[in-house]
């Protein structure tokens, strides 16, 4: 008599990339907000009334965001993988949507009914998220330029310790009286997208790697980091974007006089390429 045959070892589950790349994103923003946060924080505090003000936020948030270890892993580090595990997902979406076109069939009758039209409208949630989305590609473009102008070419020309002295709310607000139109519309954007990407993206993220309850309605503090209903989401977009132009007007001395020392000017015209000191 033969024995009976030895039980099939269980299949492994196949690993889901895009969970995977979604979990990546989400951890790498959350690290990267560490900085954002604070950042955009110090920017804020310039509707108090004096660029003081902002610039002493700023030297107490850079003695973190600035760290040795800190600058190039938790900000730099981050920001890389983050960017990465989106364009990653991106091109995995892309690769998945072309390949569904690729493949000829003839629906079914009942499948024909159900297709979307042109009229369906987005569930307030993902417009949010394209929302999110888009402003995210608005920072991919800028980010570069900002870090250029205001870390690393700073860094070359004057050294650490004159760069620290002089990156502040006067350095941002100085190309805003040199170039007022063209400045002004990059803070705009900068700042609407800086603001908009980090509060949504924090909570979008919370809820990937599953730190918020699913329903936000069953938490109040989740409600306000994670709205789901369209008040509270065209609610955050606007007072996201009135604060994001608010600052930019403040820093371009709408809402106050702000003067320039001789020896600012003179280091600012350095610092933007001018031929005379």
């Amino acid at each position: 008599m033969s024995a009976p045959p030895a039980p099939d070892s269980p299949t492994p589950s196949p690993v889901n990339v895009d969970a995977l790349l979604a979990r990546i994103q989400a951890a790498s923003g959350l690290a990267f907000a560490s900085f954002s946060v604070i950042h955009l924080s110090s920017w804020i505090l310039l509707h108090s009334g004096s660029f003081d003000t902002a610039d002493a936020a700023l030297r107490v948030f850079r003695l973190y965001y600035q760290h040795p270890l800190v600058e190039p892993v938790v900000v730099g580090g981050s920001l890389l993988v983050h960017v990465g595990s989106s364009l990653a997902r991106i091109a995995r979406r892309q690769t998945s949507a072309a390949s569904r076109k690729s493949v000829t069939f003839e629906p079914a009758e009942e499948d024909i009914a159900q297709e979307p039209t042109a009229t369906t409208s987005l569930s307030p949630v993902t417009l949010d998220k394209s929302y999110h989305r888009y402003a995210g590609w608005i920072l991919a473009l800028q980010v570069p330029i900002h870090v250029t102008a205001t870390r690393i070419n700073p860094l070359k020309i004057l050294g650490a310790q004159a760069s620290a002295k002089v990156i502040g709310a006067h350095f941002a607000s100085f190309p805003t009286v040199v170039y007022p139109v063209g400045f002004r519309v990059y803070y705009a954007l900068l700042a609407t997208s800086g603001l908009y990407h980090t509060v949504a993206g924090i909570g979008y993220a919370l809820k990937t790697l599953r730190l918020l309850p699913p329903s936000t309605t069953d938490a109040a503090a989740a409600a306000v980091i994670a709205p789901s209903d369209e008040t509270s989401l065209r609610i955050r977009r606007w007072v996201l974007l009135g604060l994001g132009l608010s600052t930019v007007a403040a820093l371009s001395g709408v809402y106050y006089e702000v003067r320039f020392s001789e020896e600012q000017v003179r280091v600012f015209g350095v610092l933007n390429g001018a031929k005379t000191a």
